[in-house]
């Protein structure tokens, strides 16, 4: 992600795939600044591929996006 970005950023370009957010994060440095990265979960899976389709390998605000799926812990 770009660095200046805010979780509302991400949020309003993740809700442009039609899916349901249920929650945004921008991970930040102790600084205060975006690290470039984030998460965002949908309600179902189907909603989380449609985005994952859409957004990986696409620009934002001058940068390539990689998206994938969160891996799991038990």
């Amino acid at each position: 992600l770009p660095f200046h970005i805010q979780w509302q950023d991400l949020k309003d370009l993740f809700r442009t795939s039609g899916g349901t957010i249920l929650r945004v994060d921008v991970a930040l440095g102790q600084d205060g600044r975006s690290r470039g990265f984030g998460t965002v979960a949908f309600a179902t899976e189907a909603d989380a591929e449609r985005a994952r389709v859409l957004f990986d390998g696409s620009e934002f605000s001058g940068r390539i996006l990689i998206v994938h799926f969160d891996k799991l812990t038990n």
